[in-house]
């Protein structure tokens, strides 16, 4: 980090934790419009998160519930919860791993749900 942005690491922190509350932020406000779109056009009971399977709203894309579930019910209290302070003092090999792992599934989540994702997302993986 020295050398790519002549700054130390520690004050890469600061840049690091901004985009990952955007990332998040923005990833939670695309789901709620999104629900709140399929709430408005009347097919929220029967097509997306809550419809029956097989999936009926584009059926071939599977990846809008598992990444509804995947991200809302694991990925996200996964790094809330593993990225608390009292988790990195005491234990931060977990953290640090944790963070490797959730950071290859929400990647390849990502670009697989949206396949233009690619240009925003594996460019700062490099």
């Amino acid at each position: 980090w020295t050398t790519v942005f002549h700054t130390s690491y520690e004050h890469m922190m600061r840049f690091h934790k901004f985009f990952s509350y955007l990332f998040l932020g923005l990833s939670c406000l695309h789901l709620l419009l999104w629900l709140v779109y399929f709430g408005i056009a009347g097919m929220l009971g029967s097509n997306i998160i809550f419809g029956p399977l097989p999936y009926t709203y584009a059926h071939k894309d599977f990846t809008v519930p598992s990444m509804y579930y995947l991200f809302v019910l694991i990925v996200i209290p996964i790094y809330f919860l593993l990225s608390s302070v009292m988790v990195r003092i005491t234990n931060y090999e977990l953290f640090y791993y944790s963070h490797l792992v959730v950071a290859v599934i929400t990647v390849s989540m990502v670009v697989w749900h949206a396949k233009a994702a690619w240009y925003y997302v594996i460019p700062p993986v490099i």
